[in-house]
């Protein structure tokens, strides 16, 4: 008898796994207006929902307290005519979302719709499509219409300021200076000065205040040296070690180079810029819970490889932790991923 009552507990305990965890492949039609009429020309989007991922266990109602909202959930898709259909189960078990946003891009000119709502799609407009193939998989169909904002498209301004010059340029070249910020003309002789006092400098340069901290030479003198930024974030260079914001990145064998306030990876004779943060890295692979995030090589190059967990479900049933790596070159692009040899037989990674 101990054993039946053990046996039934462990299967409604498994139940409750499958219940949580049922898929729901979506088709999704997506539309596209323009001034209340159909937009008949190619569209490419993006949705990022933002929230926070959390443990396995019963849905949030409410975020913690003075937490900060990043990308939860995030999906792409191209739209060649008014209307496209895109594949979606939208997984959003263990995800509080708060708003999503849709980024476009119309005839190489990106738009922006803020806080559509608070999931992908309004779930409650589905329609069950009567295909379920198994009792995990049930098919839906879902629709869903974008207004491009008024004038077809919506420029977003992309500044960028020059202190010394006094000068902010749109490299959107919108034609509006809705967000323009201002520019002082504000700059600090940096003179040449030895390694181990600070940022190598090997000549005369002139640079911001903003852009600048200062350290003391070998005579006590006050030396003005250039901070370096990687997409506009100040980091820290300390042997072989960068830190940006709250991550700390160890480069294996291959020398950090600070120069003219920008980060370099050296291989092979070669440098390489840094143009993407050790965070917009680990985003890109989507990994949920990051350990640790290395420079290293892959493939002849230097990349970041971001390792971390993901949450599986084995067979669609049993909850797994699954351990994988993400390799993002510097230039921010997602070149490679690994997981577990089983994971063709798991549902999330």
């Amino acid at each position: 008898m101990k054993k039946v009552f053990v046996f039934v507990l462990l299967l409604i305990i498994v139940s409750s796994f499958v219940l949580a965890d049922v898929i729901f492949p979506t088709e999704t039609t997506v539309y596209f207006t323009s001034g209340g009429e159909p937009y008949e020309g190619e569209v490419s989007a993006t949705v990022n929902c933002w929230g926070y991922v959390y443990e396995p266990g019963p849905p949030v109602a409410e975020p913690p307290v003075g937490y900060t909202p990043e990308i939860a959930f995030t999906f792409s898709f191209d739209c060649e005519e008014y209307s496209c259909v895109h594949t979606n189960p939208y997984y959003l078990n263990y995800r509080y979302l708060e708003y999503c946003n849709l980024v476009g891009e119309v005839d190489g000119r990106e738009f922006l719709i803020e806080n559509y709502s608070n999931s992908p799609v309004d779930f409650d407009t589905c329609v069950d499509t009567g295909e379920q193939e198994s009792p995990l998989y049930a098919w839906r169909s879902c629709e869903i219409t974008f207004e491009i904002p008024e004038g077809g498209v919506d420029c977003i301004e992309e500044w960028v300021c020059d202190n010394c010059m006094g000068e902010c340029v749109d490299v959107s070249d919108c034609g509006t200076e809705n967000g323009k910020p201002t520019a002082t003309q504000n700059c600090v002789l940096v003179e040449p000065h030895k390694e181990g006092e600070g940022t190598s400098v090997t000549q005369t340069q002139k640079i911001s205040v903003e852009q600048t901290q200062t350290v003391t030479g070998e005579k006590g003198e006050v030396i003005a040296v250039q901070r370096s930024r990687i997409e506009g974030m100040e980091i820290s260079v300390v042997g072989n070690k960068i830190t940006v914001g709250k991550y700390e990145v160890i480069s294996l064998n291959m020398p950090i180079i600070e120069d003219a306030g920008k980060v370099y990876i050296e291989h092979g004779g070669e440098r390489r810029e840094m143009l993407i943060t050790p965070e917009n890295a680990a985003i890109k692979t989507r990994i949920r819970s990051v350990e640790k995030i290395m420079i290293e090589e892959h493939e002849g190059q230097a990349a970041y490889s971001v390792y971390g967990e993901d949450r599986a479900m084995l067979f669609w049933l049993l909850p797994m932790t699954a351990k994988v790596k993400g390799v993002v070159n510097l230039e921010g692009d997602l070149i490679d991923t690994e997981t577990p040899w089983w994971s063709f037989l798991a549902a999330g990674v």
